[in-house]
């Protein structure tokens, strides 16, 4: 990783502290039985501790430059793709697990928003969504109604499930560091919560 260049379009920002990944997979709550679906596998830190704990790991990375540095970990129980989660289809993905998983991902700023809307919208065998997002994006999510924070985010979420921050995480925690501090977001999916309501409609 010495001679890798970080690229900016892909908003990359990694972590290497062990604590704070294995902190991370204790609050998703991962167990043996589990099958995990990672969004950015960058240098594969996380994927090595979600791979320790974890049963399968289902791991998209868009950075064709780190499959050397991803390939190189000999991860038996991980299955990387080398592509851009967003362009392939739900259904495809789904098929690479078995009646359900967890998504644990390191997200990039630029993207967060998406990519939890396509999972609510899209993922059917989907438990929960444990993800470092920007701080004030996690406290958008989790807003109290009549806040300024509160707005279509926080409504999202709580129709689909029901979201807290775990822990802030310090800007100083990534490499390179960014300019705003992260929190871990966990968000336990509740299929039926609003039954009687028409999701395409709502």
């Amino acid at each position: 990783m010495k001679d890798f260049v970080f690229k900016k379009k892909f908003g990359q920002n990694f972590i290497s502290d062990k604590n704070l990944l294995e902190a991370i997979v204790s609050d998703a709550e991962i167990s043996k039985d589990d099958e995990i679906l990672e969004i950015g596998a960058g240098a594969g830190s996380l994927t090595k501790v979600l791979s320790e704990n974890a049963k399968k790991v289902v791991s998209f990375e868009i950075d064709e430059d780190l499959k050397e540095t991803l390939t190189d970990l000999n991860l038996k129980n991980v299955e990387f793709v080398f592509d851009d989660f967003m362009k392939n289809d739900m259904q495809s993905i789904e098929k690479r697990f078995g009646s359900s998983y967890k998504v644990v991902a390191n997200l990039p700023y630029y993207i967060t928003t998406p990519i939890i809307f396509r999972l609510f919208e899209e993922a059917t065998k989907l438990e929960s969504i444990t993800i470092m997002v920007q701080k004030e994006v996690a406290e958008r999510v989790c807003a109290k109604a009549g806040g300024k924070d509160y707005g279509i985010l926080t409504v999202m979420t709580n129709f689909y499930g029901t979201p807290k921050i775990a822990r802030i995480i310090k800007r100083q925690m990534f490499f390179p560091e960014p300019n705003v501090d992260s929190a871990l977001l966990v968000i336990k999916l509740e299929k039926n919560k609003f039954s009687e309501i028409d999701n395409k409609a709502f």
